[in-house]
């Protein structure tokens, strides 16, 4: 691959392919990653296809301007400060700021029961889920719950999963970081916050159960008894 050596080519380059990086980039670390984003090829083509998106937004918004300017080349010298900013914007901050705002929408409740219909339909056309597993569906969007892990050996954990929680997303192993740790007996039973808790990690690797709770009355009587949300 030749190194771009004028303006016209740095210009393709800045408009037809770091778009689409930069918006892949800000996305999977605003949303997760997911089964596509691990084969570089793949990754590539949605790339190139996201900058030709953004590179016809352009032209369409723009494009009697860059008609008009005559020889881009000359522009450029007469007005470098100008092309560099507008280089700057479309290149980078434009893409930015738009998979942020896709990152923030897909987190909103209307876009969630959308986006849940959207999905169930595509489900029954294709009869394919695009998410990669059940662990990535639970903790996407996960509201304040508490938390209760059963290990294959039978060792119970819990702990309060707040806002400065953690679950670890696909392809990575299956951990969480709970903010406040739970006392929990060998049957499940959920006691009281630990005292000076300031969190605990829970390697979910070797879990067989799972259970999210968003309120003790969600549980059978007697099973949280004592327990609230931490404060």
């Amino acid at each position: 691959m030749s190194i771009p050596d004028s303006i016209t080519q740095v210009l393709v380059t800045l408009v037809l392919v770091i778009p689409g990086f930069v918006f892949q980039i800000v996305r999977i670390r605003m949303h997760g990653r997911s089964p596509a984003d691990e084969e570089i090829t793949t990754r590539i083509l949605t790339a190139i296809a996201i900058s030709t998106i953004f590179a016809l937004v352009y032209v369409g918004v723009i494009g009697s301007d860059l008609t008009n300017s005559g020889d881009l080349q000359v522009q450029a010298r007469l007005h470098p400060r100008r092309w560099a900013i507008l280089g700057l914007l479309a290149a980078f901050v434009v893409p930015a700021v738009v998979a942020c705002a896709y990152s923030w929408a897909r987190q909103r409740e209307w876009w969630a029961g959308r986006d849940s219909r959207f999905t169930r339909l595509f489900d029954r056309l294709t009869r394919i889920d695009p998410r990669p597993t059940a662990w990535d569906v639970a903790f996407n969007n996960l509201s304040e719950c508490f938390v209760r892990v059963r290990t294959r050996d039978g060792t119970w954990y819990a702990g309060w999963f707040g806002g400065r929680s953690y679950a670890s997303s696909y392809p990575d192993p299956h951990t969480l970081f709970v903010e406040v740790a739970i006392d929990i007996d060998e049957n499940g039973k959920l006691g009281a916050p630990i005292e000076g808790s300031t969190g605990a990690v829970i390697d979910c690797s070797n879990a067989d159960w799972i259970e999210l709770l968003v309120s003790p009355e969600q549980v059978e009587s007697g099973t949280m008894v004592g327990t609230e949300v931490p404060q």
